[in-house]
């Protein structure tokens, strides 16, 4: 398969998640194209960004070409895990002590998010960095209580960088958040708002 121009892969690594998955089942693209755009956009934008701390690229390229990926609605779309918590089945746990002698640690079961999204069709290329401060206060109480939690950009700064606020709605109630997230993105669109270096 040919590798399509930079300009082409950045343009389908810059698409949400429902526009990736509509090219996938039209047939305008193939799930691993659209992993193998996102894992050049993440080459060439973490050395500055330092965000991807863990990669699994090969076993998503794996994945993405398997007659046993998933034919959900977001089949063959990337997605990345954020380190807090979230993890894939078999992952070390960096919380237990190494083994003595050894390198390997007490492998995780596959938390609930995870294993909808891979069910769904979703691939994970793997983790993002921990933000500051994401161990504790809000995001904790959240996980801890599975209550769906939205951030949005909906303020910038003189720099032209994004300030996030962070909705939570009572547990089984995502189409709320949804609702709001939708009515607030219309009052303040963001969708074109995008810093310099942005991912």
């Amino acid at each position: 398969m040919s590798e399509p121009p930079d300009s082409q892969r950045d343009e389908l690594a810059l698409l949400d998640a429902t526009a990736q998955a509509e090219l996938v089942r039209s047939g305008q693209v193939k799930p691993l194209e659209l992993v193998d755009a996102a894992i050049a956009r993440v080459e060439a934008l973490n050395p500055e960004l330092n965000a991807v701390v863990t990669r699994q690229f090969d076993r998503a390229r794996q994945q993405a070409v398997a007659p046993s990926l998933p034919d959900g609605p977001f089949r063959g779309v990337p997605f990345l895990l954020k380190d807090l918590g979230e993890h894939l089945a078999g992952d070390p746990d960096p919380r237990q002590p190494l083994w003595p002698g050894g390198s390997e640690r007490f492998a995780r079961p596959q938390l609930i998010w995870s294993r909808r999204t891979r069910a769904l069709g979703g691939l994970f290329l793997r983790g993002l960095r921990d933000p500051d401060g994401a161990r504790c206060g809000c995001a904790r109480r959240c996980r801890g209580r599975s209550q769906p939690a939205i951030s949005l950009p909906l303020h910038w700064n003189d720099d032209g960088l994004p300030i996030g606020i962070q909705l939570v709605a009572a547990y089984g109630r995502e189409d709320l958040l949804i609702r709001v997230a939708a009515q607030l993105e219309q009052a303040e669109p963001w969708k074109q708002r995008r810093p310099a270096l942005h991912a």
